[in-house]
């Protein structure tokens, strides 16, 4: 018989986020050292989340992959100078949809045409077409509103994460006409219209011939990382 015990998995929100997510100041500040946290990380007590930003290994072990990205996502987030617009499964997580065991090795963030879109061992950019309304502020961050969070991202994973999504989307939205609403938490009232959908679909058409479903749950518009 096995002897291996089953951890019980917990959704992680943002508020929840921000407290569990401690980066190496936050730390010292404590009075902890360098030295005591290399020693955490080595033991397997801290988990190192990015560079200089780190979780507790046993709340960790707790998390779905979608808490794990969101604490990811939070400290690409901390460290940017300027306020990043995080795209695809990045802003899935910050939305609060579920990825379905799907588990993005980068976070995923868009910057205008034309930009630099170097990307980083952590951070993938894409070059993306988004106008005003296909961004909002969810608890301070820039983000792909939840209209073209679902429509993108639902065409990059796979079957089942996309339907999870797709289902996670419509119970959010209420639709009037030809318009879609949702309140984002910390943001008051947004709005994605159709024809933002209806653009992206254009946008990722016209780039068929150098688009292909992407398993790193990516934009599917045409971004070139």
């Amino acid at each position: 018989m096995s002897s291996a015990v089953q951890v019980r998995k917990e959704r992680l929100t943002l508020e929840r986020a921000n407290r569990m997510l401690r980066s190496r100041a936050d730390l010292i500040d404590r009075g902890r050292t360098d030295a005591w946290i290399a020693a955490g990380v080595a033991s397997g007590v801290l988990v190192r989340v990015r560079r200089g930003h780190y979780a507790p290994a046993a709340s960790w072990g707790r998390l779905w992959p979608e808490g794990r990205h969101l604490l990811r996502v939070l400290a690409v987030h901390r460290d940017a100078v300027a306020p990043p617009i995080f795209c695809g499964a990045s802003a899935a997580v910050i939305h609060g949809f579920p990825l379905y065991r799907h588990e993005p090795a980068r976070v995923h963030v868009a910057i205008p045409q034309p930009g630099h879109a170097g990307s980083s061992s952590d951070v993938l950019r894409h070059r993306l077409d988004l106008s005003d309304e296909d961004v909002v502020e969810v608890a301070g961050m820039r983000v792909t509103s939840p209209l073209c969070t679902v429509f993108d991202v639902s065409r990059v994973l796979s079957t089942e994460a996309a339907q999870s999504i797709a289902d996670a989307g419509l119970r959010r939205f209420a639709v009037t006409g030809h318009r879609r609403t949702r309140t984002s938490p910390g943001s008051g009232t947004t709005t994605c219209s159709a024809a933002s959908a209806m653009r992206t679909g254009r946008r990722a058409r016209s780039g068929a011939g150098r688009s292909r479903r992407s398993p790193t749950g990516g934009p599917s518009c045409p971004a070139r990382a």
